[in-house]
Formats: structure tokens, C-alpha cells, sequence
């Protein structure tokens, strides 16, 4: 007994986990299929996440303190039902992904915040790439079908069907003799098979485009419940990438180089930079040849290029053995540099005032705002890192922190309300001549309706525009009262801009 009692709560434990693991996978297949198939994002998104994470703790023990990240996971599943986007996607999946490594590689990962990330990313793509890639798929059966587990089970259930098939053998003959003898017995069987066959009569098959969805979710439900070890080829990845570069044989030349480069880039830089301070920030007039459009928008894409291998070149060049990079004067050197890149973004913000203000706000233009933000903080965290000696792992993790809580935090700005606020409000000003494009505004969505609908009842400062903004206003009111999509799909905003524009419109009819 000793012996057999270990063995049988080991089989009783793995069966529990067995269960859970198909249950909740059968959950959130269901729940997909409810929330998510044939509907678009919205208050059903949110639902679905919040099952998901729920079913996830549930399904492994996990640390005990994750009020945090249910926090950050309730805001952002919250902001689903208000207005989902890029930004809300990415941080729902990335949330999603590092819970389900970090809840069960905890303490095998530790700290390391990417390798967490991966870890849950790999948990949940490895099943649907095993079935997607046949080999993988062919591999993984014909392992399947090679253990000791899966010849047990075949053999169990080979003696099942040998107790099962001589009792059915016999039994049916007394049922229907019985039944013919018995009217009641009779009556109660008819109806049972009528009602199977109805059943099967009723019963359509789902179409593949359906049966597609329920294996994806499914698959990958499994892959970020399962409790799968540890990625080795994670962990070997790990162990191999270096904190710093090795020892070079000259340390004195390495430290003369890394000194000189230094010099020449702050050169380069400090002409770059001072031409901007002259010519843009000090308003001076332009040379011969040079239009303001080339000066202010053709040269944007390129100075983000620049400032970027600048970032990339710094991080090498510090990720050199500390003999090379402890001089003072090389640091000295690093910080001018950094310091003149922050010169630049600013002189790129401003190149991009300059062209609002010329034609009009885009999302393009506010998320690329948003992006030069990530690339100043960016160069805080490498003055951070050569400052304090911090090696490239913090260095990672700090650039993969900086840019979760960018994309958090941009999921809560209602950036389409935002650049038509800005553009209706840069059209007021009668020193503009652009006129506004309300085509623009009108492909923004619901959030833009209630700028639309100012434009389309001030044919005074609109006249050019306003009887298109009424256009744009009816057809997309007409086709949000034609579509049929379900709760599932309910998104505040949407709903909030709608009301506004009818109160609005009830208001003028009684005026």
C-alpha cells in the first residue's frame, strides 16, 4: 500500500489537470465562438478576455499577488467595450502572453521581462504551427502512437469493447421483443428514436470557415493554458547572449576609437543642429533653392533614420567591455551626444508642428508624434545605462517596458476624436486658407461624427464643406441603423457619438 499510494495520487493529480486543461479549452472555444465569430470588436472582446484570464488562473496555481496585472488586464479589456484598436490589440495579447509564462515559469524565468513574453508567445503559436506545418504534425502522432501511455490506452480500450460487444449482442433482440409485447414500452422507444432522428435531421453542419475558427481558438486556448515546460531553445538563447562584448587584446585602442567616433558624430550632429536652431527654431529665411516643403516634411523621415542608427550605435558602442567604456571623457562624449539627439527629435517635433499647421493633423502624423516620445524616452534609458553600468538585459527589458506602457497608454486616447477636434479647431482660425478636408474627417469614424455634424450646420465658415460633412453624416449614420451586428459588438463610443448627433439634430428640428 506505501508503494500504490503515491503512484495513485500522482495518477489522480494528472488526471485533475487532464480535465481542467480540457474543460477550460472547451470554454473558451465556446466563448470564441459566442463572442468573437461573426462579430466585430467590442463589448464581446471584452467578455472573452476576461473568461480567458479567469480560465487561466484557474487552470495553474500561479503566484499569489497578480492584483497588477488583472488591473492593467481589466482596464484594457474595459477599454474593448469603449473603442478597440491597434494599440488595445497588442496590449491585450502581450498581457495575455506574458500572464500565462509568468504565472507558470516564475521563478525558472525570473526577472527577465522578454524572455517572459516569448515564452507566453511560443505557448500560445506552438499547437496551431505543429498542425499548420504537416511534418511537425506527422511527427508529433507517430510519437503519440509510439508510448507507453497511448498503448495502454488502446489496450484498455480494446478490452472495453470486448466486454461491451457481447452484451449489446444479446440485449438487443429482448429490446425489441420486448418492445413489440409492451404498448407503453413500445410507445416510450418510438419516441426516443423519433426524437434521435429528428435530431439528426435538424442538425446542419457548421460551415469550415467556423470549424477553422473553433481549431484555431482551440489550439491556442490550449497552447496558453497547457502547462508546457520551459522553451530550452529560449533558455540556451539566454545563456548565450553576452552582458557586454568581450575584452579586446588593445584596450587603448579600442578606448582612442570609441573616443574619436565619439568626436566626429557630436561634429556632425552640433552642424546639423545648429542649422536647425537657425533656420527653424530662430525663424531665419530659407537659402536660395530650398522650399519650405522640403525644409519641413521631405526631411522628417530621414532625421528619424538618423536619430534611430544614432540609438543603435550608442548601445554598441557601450555594450563594449567597461575597461573601454569607464573613461570619463568617453562618457562625457556619450552624454553631448545623446543630449544633441534630443535636439534633433525636438527639431523633428517642430518639422511636424510646422506641417500640421500648413495642411491639417493625420493619425499617421500624431502616432508618429507619439513614436519620436518612445525615441526621446529611449535615449533617457540609455543615459541611464551609461551612467549607472547597467549591461544589455536591463537595457532590453527598460526599451520593452517603455514601449508596453506607450501602447497602454495610447489605447485610451480617443486619437480619431482627437485629430478631428484639432483640424475643426485649426479651421476656425481666419488666418487659415486650407480648407478642411472633411472626406478625411468622415474616414475617422464614429468618433468624428460630432465635428462633422458643426461643419455640416455652419455653412458660414464652411461653405465649401459643409454640405459634404451632411453627406458623409447621413450615409454613415444610414449604414450603422442597416448593419446587424449583435451585442457582441456594442463599443460606447460608437454608441455615445451617435447620441450626440441625434440630441443634436432633435434640438435643431424643435429650433
Amino acid at each position: 500500500m506505501e508503494v500504490a499510494h503515491p503512484a495513485i495520487m500522482n495518477f489522480v493529480t494528472q488526471s485533475i489537470t487532464a480535465s481542467k486543461l480540457l474543460l477550460a479549452t472547451l470554454a473558451v472555444t465556446v466563448a470564441g465562438d459566442w463572442f468573437l465569430f461573426g462579430h466585430g470588436p467590442g463589448l464581446g472582446t471584452a467578455i472573452f478576455f476576461t473568461l480567458l484570464w479567469t480560465l487561466l488562473r484557474w487552470n495553474r496555481p500561479g503566484p499569489k499577488r497578480t492584483w497588477v496585472q488583472w488591473g492593467l488586464l481589466s482596464a484594457s479589456a474595459l477599454q474593448c467595450a469603449i473603442e478597440p484598436g491597434i494599440a488595445n490589440t497588442l496590449v491585450l495579447v502581450s498581457l495575455t502572453a506574458y500572464a500565462s509564462a509568468r504565472w507558470l515559469h516564475g521563478k525558472l524565468l525570473g526577472q527577465t521581462g522578454w524572455r517572459v513574453l516569448i515564452e507566453g508567445l511560443l505557448g500560445m503559436m506552438r499547437l496551431p504551427l505543429t498542425v499548420a506545418t504537416l511534418r511537425s504534425t506527422v511527427e508529433v502522432a507517430q510519437s503519440s502512437l509510439e508510448t507507453d501511455q497511448f498503448k495502454t490506452g488502446a489496450s484498455k480500450l480494446l478490452a472495453a469493447f470486448r466486454v461491451v460487444w457481447p452484451v449489446l449482442l444479446v440485449a438487443v433482440p429482448f429490446v425489441v421483443l420486448l418492445g413489440s409485447g409492451n404498448a407503453i414500452l413500445q410507445s416510450g422507444i418510438v419516441s426516443l428514436v423519433d426524437a434521435l432522428f429528428q435530431i439528426v435531421d435538424e442538425f446542419s453542419a457548421p460551415s469550415i470557415p467556423r470549424m477553422v475558427f473553433w481549431m484555431v481558438v482551440g489550439l491556442i486556448a490550449m497552447g496558453l493554458l497547457s502547462r508546457s515546460p520551459a522553451s530550452l531553445w529560449l533558455g540556451g538563447l539566454e545563456a548565450k547572449l553576452p552582458d557586454r562584448f568581450r575584452k579586446p587584446n588593445d584596450t587603448n585602442v579600442a578606448v582612442m576609437r570609441t573616443w574619436l567616433l565619439l568626436v566626429v558624430l557630436n561634429v556632425l550632429f552640433f552642424s546639423a543642429n545648429t542649422t536647425d536652431a537657425w533656420f527653424l527654431w530662430l525663424n531665419s529665411a530659407l537659402p536660395e533653392g530650398v522650399n519650405f516643403s522640403d525644409f519641413v516634411h521631405q526631411g522628417v523621415h530621414r532625421l528619424i533614420a538618423c536619430v534611430l542608427l544614432a540609438a543603435v550605435v550608442l548601445g554598441l558602442l557601450f555594450h563594449q567591455s567597461r575597461e573601454v567604456v569607464q573613461a570619463r571623457t568617453v562618457k562625457s562624449l556619450a552624454y553631448a551626444w545623446i543630449g544633441q539627439n534630443l535636439f534633433l527629435v525636438g527639431s523633428v517635433v517642430l518639422r511636424l508642428k510646422m506641417y500640421v499647421d500648413a495642411y491639417q493633423l493625420t493619425l499617421l502624423r500624431l502616432h508618429l508624434l507619439a513614436f519620436l516620445l518612445l525615441v526621446a524616452v529611449g535615449f533617457g534609458l540609455l543615459f541611464i545605462k551609461i551612467q549607472r553600468d547597467h549591461g544589455f538585459a536591463w537595457l532590453l527589458n527598460a526599451n520593452l517596458l517603455a514601449v508596453f506602457w506607450l501602447f497602454f497608454t495610447m489605447q485610451f486616447i480617443n486619437d480619431r476624436g482627437l485629430v478631428a477636434w484639432v483640424n475643426y479647431q485649426t479651421a476656425l482660425n481666419p488666418k487659415r486658407t486650407q480648407v478642411i478636408d472633411v472626406d478625411y474627417l468622415a474616414g475617422l469614424g464614429a468618433p468624428a461624427w460630432p465635428t462633422l455634424e458643426r461643419i455640416a450646420e455652419d455653412p458660414i465658415r464652411f461653405p465649401f464643406s459643409n454640405n459634404r460633412a451632411s453627406e458623409h453624416l447621413a450615409g454613415a449614420l444610414k449604414q450603422e441603423a442597416l448593419s446587424d451586428s449583435g451585442w457582441q459588438s456594442w463599443q460606447w463610443r460608437s454608441w455615445h457619438a451617435h447620441r450626440l448627433v441625434s440630441d443634436e439634430a432633435n434640438v435643431a428640428a424643435i429650433e
